[in-house]
């Protein structure tokens, strides 16, 4: 993930023409969302698919900074942001309620029974 973003970071200081730093960025995000689909390297695939819309949506707001078109352009990242907006934040409360649900279970199963150690033994 990290090779990725430095390849981001060198295509747009490295390459002087703005359009060949657009398609370089853009080339670094689409090869991010490939490893990260086929790759899998978050433990929860909650988080794979979460950075998967991260990045395809940022590589669309990118390629939406290229359109000629000024009022195509400007709906594709416009919307673009909105829609990476929502993901960033909808991803974060989605994950607050799933971290949350996780530590409910864990307090269930190390919860104290009330029974002391080698109290079901009859003493009979």
């Amino acid at each position: 993930r990290r090779v990725h973003g430095l390849g981001v970071v060198v295509s747009i200081t490295a390459i002087p023409f703005e359009r060949s730093k657009a398609a370089g960025a853009l080339f670094a995000l689409s090869a991010s969302v490939v490893q990260i689909a086929h790759c899998h390297p978050f433990r929860s695939e909650f988080h794979n698919r979460l950075a998967t819309a991260i990045s395809s949506t940022t590589a669309a707001v990118l390629f939406g900074g290229t359109v000629e078109t000024v009022w195509f352009r400007d709906i594709v990242v416009v919307g673009g942001l909105a829609v990476l907006s929502l993901i960033i934040v909808g991803g974060t409360v989605a994950d607050f309620f799933r971290l949350g649900a996780e530590s409910n279970e864990a307090e269930k199963a190390f919860a104290p029974t009330g029974k002391a150690f080698g109290s079901d033994v009859d003493d009979a």
